[in-house]
């Protein structure tokens, strides 16, 4: 009996195969990831609304004032204990919230010393603690320099990083804009950085795109950041967005000036 004959793959027919596979799989590994980190960043923005809701009972009991980014305590050992976020813990009672899903910081033991949980959001806080005493600063950013100033005072003894003297926190009635003001967004360093004696522009973490080229040459990354505002609502920002330098908007101190439109409590 003839079975007829059984013709197999050719080894261009097989290398066509490869081929087609593999690029596929370079096609598609890039969108899974992509969707995979927008998960992470939606995940996240759930933790910062729940932050929002939190800050706004913190505010309610406390005669409408925002907590201190730093308020050092005569029991406080860590700095997790002397920071913003212990104030507003108790009003969302699970510390993962501050653990944002795409940082590779997530040791939740706050107590052994590796402070997992300083590097994952972050409130701004108010320059008038630092040595200078002013309103404002003056940062120089990727499209320029700018005034900027934060929400959250700092209480304590003694001289931590930048902080150099007790400062109250601002009130949501000093807040002109409540809709446009940032008070928490995504940051590896809880205060921008002044424990440490320096200042920090926060990085995008989410959905990472195509670094923005400026005119002088000079590349700056571009991204999603989630961040919480006075109002209590909660939303996603273009990393650029969110650094916004607003053109001549403050005339606080005689002609008008820039500043960064989302950390200015003023006007």
């Amino acid at each position: 009996m003839n079975y007829g004959h059984r013709r197999g793959f050719t080894l261009i027919e097989l290398l066509v195969v490869i081929a087609v596979i593999a690029i596929l799989a370079a096609i598609l590994f890039p969108v899974f990831a992509q969707a995979r980190e927008k998960a992470r960043q939606t995940s996240c923005l759930s933790n910062v609304k729940q932050m929002a809701a939190a800050i706004m009972m913190y505010i309610q009991d406390n005669d409408e004032v925002f907590p201190p980014v730093l308020g050092v305590g005569p029991k406080d050992v860590w700095i997790y204990e002397a920071s913003w976020m212990k104030r507003i813990e108790p009003y969302c009672k699970n510390v993962n919230i501050f653990f944002c899903p795409s940082s590779t910081y997530r040791d939740t033991n706050w107590q052994s010393g590796k402070g997992d949980i300083l590097f994952n959001y972050s409130m701004a806080p108010t320059v008038r603690s630092t040595a200078a005493g002013a309103e404002y600063t003056n940062l120089s950013g990727a499209w320029g320099t700018a005034m900027w100033e934060g929400l959250g005072g700092y209480y304590g003894p003694g001289r931590v990083g930048f902080y150099s003297r007790p400062a109250a926190s601002h009130s949501l009635a000093e807040v002109a804009r409540p809709a446009e003001t940032v008070v928490i967004n995504d940051h590896n360093s809880f205060d921008w950085g002044l424990t440490w004696s320096n200042f920090y522009y926060p990085e995008p973490r989410h959905v990472r795109e195509k670094d923005i080229v400026l005119p002088n040459g000079d590349k700056y990354p571009s991204g999603w950041m989630n961040a919480v505002f006075c109002d209590g609502h909660a939303k996603a920002l273009k990393h650029e967005k969110l650094l916004e330098i607003r053109k001549d908007f403050s005339t606080r101190y005689g002609a008008p000036r820039d500043v960064y439109i989302h950390f200015w409590p003023y006007d």
